[in-house]
């Protein structure tokens, strides 16, 4: 600046010059003086040394001049410094014949210097890595750690030589260096380093039930981390131990200890409040997930971050000019600490992540001053979707002015237009950010053909709009793949007062002044704990920041979370499902266009949600039919092939559960033998299933439903009998009609004896059954089924009273499966696998039935019976139960 303005003030005195006629400039050379012609050759040199260095710096000056306004080339005074710079240029060329005419010095010795030196080389780096997992227990408690031994080998070429360096020195007293590199020798060793990291996998209880019996030792039974363990523990629950204290104390020093527990009590629990120990206990923990964070960079040496860095990647224009790094040079540690939130690995120390398992991609778009490079976006986007990452995190916006601010009036509810005369800002955005080369218009191009998500902070500018670039969550493309997020304050239950709200920005107006679109930034906000949050922060450290830029990076985590065991969900299901569970219970006053969606809850998010089916078509996001209705009674109780049912949400995501919990146990059997044995006859155990009237006639039997079709003819010969049956809607008793399975009918033939010598009785039967699959449900056939019934009795008549007692099976199923084939898993595109197993049908435990009867006259015409029975494994199960009848029998 200072030779600026030298130059206009050395100009403007030639321009006020007069001109000669010519207007050519003729100074006094100091060359024709003869006191200078008298000089000797020496001082003349210097003179003219001197002369040319002063006329040399004049012209610099004057040059600036001719060159920058040369459109003056016709004015006096231009021609006038033109005239001047060109007598002095050749003044310079004069005295420089005399500088030339100097006499070159001569050497006067030589000597050569021999400098030793090494040039190390470090070649390309062979990492091997070797993955074990090793179990530890400590009392009661069993933990699990990933132990990764990593071996880096480094061939390391050193390279020993000779510089011999000759120096000539000049009667001048200068010197010249001529440099001769000889090598000597070269040797390459291999550099070894060995490191093993320990990641604790998951922390579980070893509990032994009682011992009810000595000979009753059962091994013990494993139970995974609970809820309630999760949050005892004090780097889940940073209110248990000092890693709040710590935290905030890091923040602020002089904070008064009061506060700090007060503060804790608050927003020491930031992970319970959104649900994620929940989730973790159904084994939800992002594992297989990866979050990119695009802010000031990482601590990579924070032990926080152990093992789950994927990538960095340095995007600022700092790092493009070689002269920063991704390291978090951010005083309060940013990226360090948004990274936290998201992903800090749960080692039982600090704090820990929303998705602790998760893998993190590290960008750094920020300076660490905290300014924020939106412009490269595009270009860290493309990086982060081609190494894998699942959703993006970016705690950033642009900060708006207060007339801008100023301008937004509300035209409809939460909806609100810049009246501005100037800058467009409703149609281009605040500094034209969505004009064609706008920053804006970039993210949503970066933003297409993947289905990675993308969490943007609503901004901290207490506005009751969000902030601008979250607004791409309106774009009808990629919208449905953004989430914008606000900072939520526990102590209130309210959105906090320095959180941008949910209120969306017109960008056109209809002619009657409502907006044009219908799309809404509060169909698209989230909030997420964010006040004095604890998390980790650079030079391995923990501290408490405030922000909505906390607040985003639970939520990142969160799509981590549900991406783990439902990655073949699309980016807009994911955001949905978030959307749809977050809570409002609790908040205060709440209002869609304030605190959009509610808060952020991953217990209720990895749980099913909607219609739950199972799935009825090769991909999981096909049709699926109901499991609650319909009707599952079988005598065997449950079938080990419905022990784990996929179904299917409205979410397309996967889930598994017990679908015996549906089945009923039904009492199969069609008669009594003690009460049969007490009126004087012994039943067939199997005609009943028909549930028809049966007519006897001789030899034969029937047993006949009009209304269902079914029937049984029973052929009887000295006391073997031989029966046929066709039942509907059943199975010997048994009825399967759910999407589960389902069987229309079946038929059974069966062959019978029995015997009676009027003081022993009994009789055996031995049936076979087919059934009717209807193969569309999850069974898809079954095998022949084999079943058996048989009683024994005997009796006594004694005086007027008879005498009896029984022992009977009922009709159990002895042998037959039912074949299952059924959706077991699902790929990353949605595809759905499927597994073959098969159940036995036969009960579960053998009925006995005990049974005693008395049958006594009282009169000619008239009687009284009574019975009593024991039904132990009642209906096959674990049951007893115990009948007792009294009859007054009068005959006319």
């Amino acid at each position: 600046m200072k030779k600026l303005i030298a130059t206009a003030v050395f100009g403007l005195t030639i321009a006020l010059t007069p001109l000669s006629a010519s207007a050519q400039y003729k100074g006094n050379s100091y060359f024709d003086a003869a006191w200078f012609q008298r000089m000797d050759q020496m001082r003349q040199i210097n003179f003219a040394k001197i002369v040319v260095r002063n006329y040399s710096r004049i012209n610099e000056r004057y040059a600036f001049i001719i060159n920058k306004y040369s459109r003056y080339s016709d004015r006096s005074w231009y021609k006038r410094i033109q005239s001047r710079y060109e007598w002095q240029e050749n003044e310079i060329k004069k005295y420089n014949n005399i500088i030339g005419a100097d006499t070159a010095p001569k050497v006067v010795r030589t000597y050569v210097e021999k400098v030793p030196g090494t040039i190390v080389k470090r070649g390309k780096t062979v990492t091997v890595t070797n993955n074990n997992v090793v179990e530890e227990k400590d009392g009661n408690t069993m933990r699990e750690y990933a132990v990764t031994t990593v071996t880096r080998t480094t061939p390391v070429t050193t390279t020993y030589y000779t510089n011999h360096k000759t120096v000539s020195v000049y009667d001048n007293g200068k010197e010249t260096y001529a440099n001769n590199v000889k090598i000597d020798k070269t040797e390459t060793v291999n550099d070894v380093d060995t490191t093993v990291d320990r990641e604790l996998i998951r922390e579980y209880a070893i509990v032994v039930p009682p011992v009810e019996d000595e000979d009753d030792n059962p091994p013990p039974t494993t139970i995974v981390l609970t809820e309630a363990e999760y949050l005892a523990r004090s780097d889940v629950d940073y209110t248990l131990g000092d890693s709040y204290y710590n935290a905030v104390k890091t923040m602020n020093s002089r904070i008064n200890d009061n506060y700090v527990a007060k503060l804790g009590s608050y927003f020491g629990n930031n992970l319970d409040k959104i649900g994620a120990p929940a989730a973790w206990s159904r084994g939800y923990t992002g594992k297989g997930s990866t979050i990119a964070i695009f802010d000031t960079g990482i601590d990579t040496d924070h032990s926080e971050f152990e093992g789950k860095i994927k990538g960095l990647h340095c995007f600022t224009n700092v790092c493009e000019r070689g002269l920063g790094t991704v390291e978090d040079g951010n005083r309060h540690g940013h990226g360090t600490h948004v990274a936290g939130i998201a992903a800090a690995n749960l080692d039982g120390k600090g704090t820990t992540g929303v998705a602790y398992d998760a893998d993190l991609l590290i960008g750094k778009l920020a300076y660490d001053s905290g300014y924020f490079q939106f412009d490269k976006v595009d270009e860290a986007m493309k990086w982060a979707v081609e190494n894998g990452a699942d959703v993006v995190n970016i705690s950033a916006g642009t900060r708006t002015n207060t007339t801008y601010r100023n301008s937004l009036k509300e035209i409809g509810t939460g909806t609100y237009y810049a009246d501005m005369t100037f800058g467009n800002y409703n149609v281009l955005g605040y500094n034209q950010m969505y004009s064609k080369d706008g920053h804006a218009t970039a993210m949503i191009e970066a933003m297409k053909d993947h289905e990675t998500v993308m969490v943007l902070a609503s901004g901290n500018e207490r506005m009751a709009v969000s902030g601008q670039e979250t607004h791409i969550a309106l774009d009808p493309i990629i919208g449905n793949r953004v989430l914008v997020v606000g900072m939520f304050d526990e102590r209130y239950n309210d959105l906090s007062p320095w959180s941008n709200a949910a209120g969306t920005i017109c960008r056109e107006l209809k002619a009657d002044g409502t907006c044009k679109s219908d799309a809404r930034i509060s169909d698209r906000f989230l909030m997420a704990p964010g006040v004095y949050v604890a998390a980790p922060t650079i030079n391995g450290g923990y501290t408490t920041l405030t922000g909505t830029s906390m607040a985003a990076p639970h939520v990142a985590g969160a799509v981590a979370v549900v991406h783990q065991m439902w990655p073949h969900m699309t980016g807009a299901n994911l955001t949905k499902l978030l959307l749809n569970t977050a809570s409002t219970d609790g908040i205060k006053d709440y209002d869609p266009n304030r605190h959009g969606q509610g808060l952020l809850d991953l217990d209720a998010a990895t749980l099913p949600q909607g219609v739950v089916g199972i799935p009825t078509t090769g991909r999981i996001t096909g049709n699926k039919v109901a499991v609650s209705s319909g009707t599952l009674a079988l005598s065997a109780g449950s079938l080990s092939s419905l022990d784990e049912v996929m179904v299917v949400d409205d979410y397309d995501r996967d889930f598994y559960f017990n679908a015996n919990d549906f089945t009923q146990v039904v009492d199969t059997r069609t008669t009594s033998n003690v009460r049969s044995a007490m009126y004087g006859f012994q039943p067939d155990n199997y005609i009943g299933y028909t549930s028809g009237q049966i007519v006897p006639m001789e030899n034969v039997a029937f047993s006949i439903n009009d209304s269902t079709g079914e029937n049984t003819v029973v052929v009887m010969h000295e006391g073997f009998s031989l029966g046929l049956q066709n039942e509907k809607g059943s199975f010997l008793g048994n009825v399967a009609d759910s999407e589960l399975m389902r069987v229309y009918g079946a038929q059974t033939a069966y062959l019978g004896y029995q015997f009676d010598d009027g003081t022993f009785f009994g009789n055996a039967q031995l049936g076979a059954t087919s059934l009717d699959v209807d193969s569309s449900t999850l069974m898809k056939k079954a095998d022949t089924l084999m079943s058996y019934s048989a009683s024994i009795g005997a009796k006594q008549t004694v005086g007027k009273s008879t005498w009896g007692a029984t022992v009977s099976l009922p009709v159990t199923i002895a042998t037959g499966k039912a074949h299952f084939e059924m959706a077991s898993g699902v790929n990353n595109v949605g595809d759905l696998t499927y597994s073959n197993s098969s159940s036995s049908l036969s009960s579960a435990k053998q009925e006995v039935n005990y049974g005693m009867f008395v049958n006594t006259a009282v009169t000619e015409n008239s009687s009284l019976e009574a019975f009593t029975e024991v039904r132990t494994n009642y209906a096959s199960t674990n049951d007893s139960t115990v009948e007792v009848g009294v009859n007054y029998r009068i005959n006319f």
